[in-house]
Parts: C-alpha cells; structure tokens; sequence
C-alpha cells in the first residue's frame, strides 16, 4: 500500500472492481454500437449471392437482427451501469478515522481490573421514575 501525500497515515487503496467496471462502460456501450452497425453496413453493401431468395429479404432481417442486438447488448451494459452505481453510492465517500496510537497490551491497565459497573442499589438512581 502506498502513503497518501496528505496524510502520511492515510493509505490510499486501489479502486474497487466497480470503479473500473464503470469506466469501461463507455468503450463497451460504443463497441456495442458499432459491431452491430458494422455488420449490418457489410450485409447491405457486401450482400450475398442469393439462391433463390430476394436481396432485399437478406439485408431487412440483417438490419432488424442489428438493432436487436445492439437493443440487447445496451440493456445489458444499463444493467451493470446501475450495479456499479449502487456498489458506489453504497460504499460511499472514503472515511478515515482519526488516527492515534493503540497500547498494544494482553491484559488492562490495574486500576481497570476493579469492578465500576454500578450495583443495584447505585444503579436505582439512573431509572426514571414513573
């Protein structure tokens, strides 16, 4: 772990897999935006012999099965967008305790060894009374 600058106490920890999820979103919205457009552009330029069948056939079901994958592939890309927002808005901002230092014993201090809890009869005077 590396030391933050501004707080040599502070470490600063890599982020989540979320956050790297959520910026690779974009590049995969854009990919599944294209892969689809590409193939339907090589289909309607590029058509195939036909045998029997009409061109046009070919290049109106090549553009429908486009837009449905390309429809699918970006439902699919909202959904993780909206897991990672949530794991985000969940783990919230990065929060540091203040730091002091802890005594690192096996056993309390001797003047903590005696009973303080309060007895019955002590304890009375913190009841309220009806």
């Amino acid at each position: 772990m590396k030391q933050s600058a501004d707080d040599p106490q502070r470490p600063v920890e890599p982020p989540g897999l979320e956050r790297a999820i959520w910026r690779k979103l974009p590049h995969a919205a854009i990919a599944s935006t294209l892969i689809p457009l590409l193939f339907y552009l090589y289909v309607l330029y590029f058509p195939p012999v036909s045998d029997g069948g009409s061109v046009e056939k070919t290049v109106m079901s090549a553009g429908i099965a486009a837009i449905a994958i390309a429809v699918t592939l970006w439902t699919a890309i909202f959904t993780v967008a909206i897991g990672c927002w949530i794991v985000m808005v969940m783990k919230g901002p990065a929060k540091y305790a203040d730091s002091y230092e802890l005594s690192d014993a096996e056993q309390p201090r001797e003047e903590m060894h005696e009973d303080t809890r309060p007895t019955s009869e002590s304890g009375k005077k913190y009841q309220l009374e009806a």
